[in-house]
């Protein structure tokens, strides 16, 4: 539902006259809200020189910079007001493949009391944006986590964020929830408690063997001292021993349960870059974790989930994987008997038609912003965009494509493997759309609310104030914006020239999307440095300007003016174009 309040009133002049409209404030609501796959934030990092130097040296120590976040009603150029920033640390995301540098289109993890101890945002420790360098059609985490959690599998959520780096365009990022002690307790419903639990990662060829068990990281723990990976060594020693079998000498250290379903997963969304993907090397397994309980009983969680949905040549369901998968086959009577019940599960749980609808979806909800990439990649000139053009927009649609018919085609290969009736639906009967998550997340004190004592807080997190010792004011008691004045024309070429009347300084986006569903037309954006007026070119994308040679069109203008101060006006209009 949305929780937004209007806070003030714009009259906007365009080429077709006169329009009045209303400007809306975020207000209420908890933490998760972003992690929902129909919610897109923008967020803004800003780097000083000190730490782009750093981070070009060392991309995977963080460094200092600062993070503010506003929401958006789900579409290009609507967000609402910036959170006031934040001092974070920074530094750069991925591994082999999905690696970038600052001068391309990088990953981030933002590390929130790495600078200031205890603050966090929104009761969050950490943020994960995913660069989707390696997934043209940045759906398959997002499809692939819901697989987890229809069949009761602990996985991430995942929402979307438009990112800038110092003002410049990183385009459409994935905003995961970072596999942490906050997450964790969420998930399990238990304070973490560190020792003597702990949360592992498994990266290229870590295992729960005698050769590789050192290689598993730890997360979430203690680990400075001997002895204190006590549950993992005991996970060993069961999985090493000479007898029992071996559901009977891991039931004590391991939820066979939970992991065969979460092998079950692996194999049915096509992630051979997993667990129980395929055979081991030097890269595999790869991407999970392991989380011990109070008693040390651990169970698994999968994460780098964007190779999936694709490789038909790692579709097997019976062989592969780390030595938990394959101690498992290979115990007929007991665990194997596990994994082939949570096969016939799945053929219940992981409904075609659902999983279809958020692949579907989701990638509806997601091609405004790419197309909003493609332009602000052109005009910026990132080196590497993520998308480029109409070639790599095709690219994206053709892998959504090939997307839902894995899901369309995937219970009937499962069934053939179990030897069950295989579900029927041929895709004929799509389920709506969920609508946009609208603006009104971020949460506002109770208006009797007195400040607290101590050190103020910072921005919406809580805290210590950044080393500037500047005081956040809440965004539900900030300014109303000034009046703004917009005007529009066509320019000869390929775009829009917008001419603003603002009420001070401030930084102008403006984007054009026109069509159903909504397609980019255009974005520019402008810096104002003092109160009158200021013009933005809208450049216009090539599709739009092509069409534009045929006949008039009519162009809805998303106008955001985010005056200095960190409050926002956003204005909704349409114009029309006439044929050039």
């Amino acid at each position: 539902m949305r929780g937004a309040r209007l806070i003030g009133a714009a009259c906007v002049a365009l080429v077709a006259g006169a329009i009045c409209g209303a400007v809306a404030q975020a207000a209420g609501g908890p933490a998760n809200w972003m992690y929902e796959p129909t919610s897109f934030t923008e967020i803004h990092l800003t780097l000083p020189p000190a730490s782009i130097t750093a981070l070009e040296a060392e991309p995977k120590e963080y460094v200092e910079g600062e993070f503010s976040l506003a929401e958006t009603d789900g579409i290009p150029g609507s967000a609402g007001p910036f959170s006031t920033p934040l001092t974070v640390g920074i530094e750069l995301k991925g591994n082999l493949g999905s690696l970038r540098r600052l001068s391309e289109k990088a990953a981030f993890k933002i590390k929130f009391d790495k600078f200031v101890k205890g603050q966090t945002f929104l009761g969050l420790e950490k943020m994960t944006l995913n660069n989707m360098v390696q997934d043209p059609s940045m759906i398959h985490e997002t499809v692939t986590y819901q697989a987890f959690h229809d069949m009761g599998v602990p996985a991430p959520h995942t929402g979307f964020t438009y990112l800038t780096v110092n003002g410049k365009s990183y385009g459409i990022h994935l905003n995961i929830e970072t596999q942490d002690a906050q997450s964790l307790e969420n998930a399990f419903g238990t304070p973490f408690t560190a020792p003597p639990q702990h949360l592992y990662a498994g990266e290229y060829g870590a295992d729960v063997s005698s050769r590789h068990w050192e290689a598993l990281e730890v997360s979430e723990g203690k680990k400075k001292n001997p002895g204190d990976k006590a549950d993992l060594e005991a996970f060993v020693a069961a999985v090493e021993a000479p007898s029992p079998s071996f559901s009977q000498r891991v039931a004590a250290v391991a939820d066979l349960g939970e992991m065969t379903k979460d092998w079950l997963v692996e194999k049915y969304v096509g992630n051979w870059d997993g667990y129980a993907g395929q055979a081991v090397d030097s890269l595999h397994p790869n991407n999970y974790y392991l989380y011990s309980d109070i008693a040390g009983r651990f169970q698994m969680m999968p994460w780098g989930t964007d190779q999936t949905w694709q490789w038909t040549q790692h579709l097997n369901f019976g062989n592969g994987g780390g030595v938990l998968f394959s101690d498992c086959l290979a115990d007929t009577a007991g665990c194997r008997q596990q994994y082939l019940a949570a096969g016939r599960e799945a053929l219940t749980a992981l409904s075609a038609p659902s999983l279809d609808a958020v692949a579907r979806c989701a990638a509806a909800d997601l091609r405004p912003w790419q197309e909003f990439e493609v332009v602000t990649s052109e005009r910026e000139k990132l080196p590497e965009p993520r998308i480029d053009g109409e070639e790599n927009l095709e690219r994206a649609e053709g892998e959504v494509n090939a997307a839902r018919a894995f899901i369309e085609r995937r219970p009937a290969e499962l069934a053939t493997y179990l030897g069950e009736p295989a579900p029927t639906w041929d895709g004929s009967e799509e389920a709506p759309c969920p609508p946009l998550r609208p603006i009104g997340g971020f949460p506002a004190p109770p208006p009797s609310e007195e400040p607290p004592a101590g050190p103020p807080a910072s921005g919406l997190g809580t805290g210590s104030s950044s080393p500037s010792g500047s005081t956040a004011t809440s965004i539900a008691a900030a300014p109303r914006p000034g009046r703004v004045k917009l005007e529009g024309r066509r320019l000869a070429g390929k775009a829009i020239s917008v001419a603003l009347e603002v009420p001070g300084p401030g930084r102008v986006t403006v984007a054009g999307r026109f069509g159903r569903p909504p397609k980019a037309a255009c974005a520019g954006t402008s810096t104002a440095t003092a109160a009158g007026r200021t013009t933005v070119v809208c450049r216009l994308t090539d599709r739009f300007a092509a069409l534009l040679h045929r006949r008039w069109r009519r162009v809805r203008i998303d106008l955001r003016f985010q005056p200095t101060g960190d409050t926002a006006a956003s204005l909704r209009r349409s114009i029309r174009l006439p044929r050039h």
